[in-house]
């Protein structure tokens, strides 16, 4: 690279520059507001939104008594996101039921996000100044320090969909029918389907996403990628929409159904 060779750095270096720097910002933008915000809630850490509180209820009650509800006494399907429920209800059941550990599981995927949108900038060949704009502007376009603070699913999908879509780019580059590597192409197909499973269980509406990626992979002829892409989409909302029917429920999450027909 011209500028490791300029400046005599090591290329990796510079090649972890544009996310290392986006990370720092963002970890400074965090710190301010956090700072700003307990400030001004007399030493408390207070989220913006209820639906936070109703994540943590469900995750808190999960963890501690096995019952997914906003209450411990009786089941609700109350949340949208299947997947990030579970994941916050297993940081409580390992770490204890915390104010602050949504927050801390938002800056952690934020900072994964950040990571995620360099690498893909990279597999689409920008240079390295595209990359920090890039960078640099998920940071204050995403608005990522305001889904920070939200501490809801929203950077859990955010990462997700990048990851998703070096997935698809890598795939698309391929050339159909190559056995050059079979295990690496095996693991890639399975990839899809552990991909669809995450997103629709993080957010339903991914299944935009995914159906676009699936008519893609369709029309490219790339088959087995396709069928196992639905199939893992299908997993958790079938799932999910069986608990909750056994338990007196509607099939899909009440917050889905109220956006979808209100």
């Amino acid at each position: 690279m011209r500028l490791a060779a300029r400046f005599k750095l090591p290329a990796s270096l510079i090649e972890a520059a544009p996310a290392s720097l986006g990370v720092v910002v963002y970890a400074a933008l965090i710190c301010v507001t956090l700072v700003h915000s307990v400030s001004r809630n007399e030493g408390h850490l207070v989220y913006a939104v209820d639906d936070t509180y109703i994540h943590m209820a469900m995750s808190k009650n999960l963890a501690r008594y096995g019952v997914c509800g906003v209450t411990r006494y009786e089941f609700s399907a109350s949340s949208s996101s299947p997947l990030w429920t579970l994941l916050l209800a297993g940081v409580y059941r390992l770490f204890g039921v915390s104010d602050v550990a949504p927050l801390v599981m938002s800056i952690l995927i934020g900072v994964i996000a950040l990571i995620m949108v360099d690498r893909l900038a990279r597999d689409l060949g920008a240079p390295l100044w595209q990359r920090f704009v890039a960078v640099i502007g998920a940071v204050f376009l995403g608005p990522m320090v305001f889904l920070t603070f939200v501490a809801m699913e929203h950077l859990l999908h955010a990462a997700l969909v990048l990851g998703f879509m070096i997935l698809l780019l890598r795939t698309l580059k391929e050339r159909t029918g190559s056995v050059s590597n079979v295990k690496r192409t095996r693991q890639r197909v399975a990839a899809f389907g552990v991909f669809g499973a995450a997103l629709m269980a993080t957010r339903y509406e991914s299944v935009i996403l995914l159906g676009l990626a699936a008519i893609v992979l369709l029309a490219t002829r790339r088959f087995r990628e396709t069928v196992v892409l639905i199939a893992g989409a299908a997993m958790p909302v079938l799932i999910v929409g069986l608990v909750q029917t056994s338990h007196g429920g509607m099939f899909l999450p009440s917050s889905v159904v109220v956006k979808g027909f209100g």
